[in-house]
């Protein structure tokens, strides 16, 4: 059945061409958001190396597993996402000293059973001690495959730090960096 007005969307693919208008920033090439493609690569022996050479891409970034001051970030954001009640800050203290070695992501793992209970029983009732053994039944990354962390971690010294934090004085600069997570 066809319709005159047709207000559903097309599945068709816009691509513009050289009579389509573009802004001012597109037709001199520059990208009129400040966001710029990116790749992230967790295993890097499957990367070919023709991606590595000069000109592929711009920079490379290290990331590493969270220091203390990123997992408590990562623990309050999701914990403020999921739960309606404030979680005591010695407890935020004690999760993050728990979390040594936790990547983001064992960190939102633990979270999200926490969270479970909490529709379940309701927040004021999930009890310290559940917090703290949520988080303590997590295998970390650094625990369950530390062989693919001291492999990513090799890159270290060739990549800029995503963490903003600087080299020391003593490590030298890359001579050349691409971007990988």
């Amino acid at each position: 059945m066809s319709r005159s007005n047709n207000t559903e969307p097309s599945n068709r693919t816009f691509v513009p061409t050289s009579s389509t208008p573009r802004s001012d920033a597109m037709a001199h090439n520059r990208s009129p958001c400040p966001a710029e493609p990116s790749a992230s690569f967790s295993g890097t022996r499957s990367l070919p190396q023709e991606l590595l050479r000069s000109g592929r891409f711009d920079d490379m970034f290290f990331v590493d597993l969270p220091e203390p001051d990123e997992r408590r970030e990562i623990i309050s954001i999701y914990l403020r996402k999921y739960l309606r009640t404030p979680v005591a800050p010695d407890l935020v203290d004690e999760l993050v000293r728990i979390t040594d070695g936790f990547a983001g992501s064992d960190i939102q793992s633990a979270v999200t059973e926490i969270c479970h209970e909490a529709i379940r029983i309701g927040d004021h009732n999930v009890t310290r001690d559940y917090y703290v053994s949520c988080f303590r039944n997590v295998i970390p990354l650094l625990r369950s495959a530390p062989e693919k962390v001291e492999e990513i971690r090799q890159l270290r010294d060739r990549a800029i730090p995503a963490s903003g934090r600087t080299r020391a004085a003593d490590q030298p600069a890359a001579a050349r960096r691409v971007v990988l997570g």
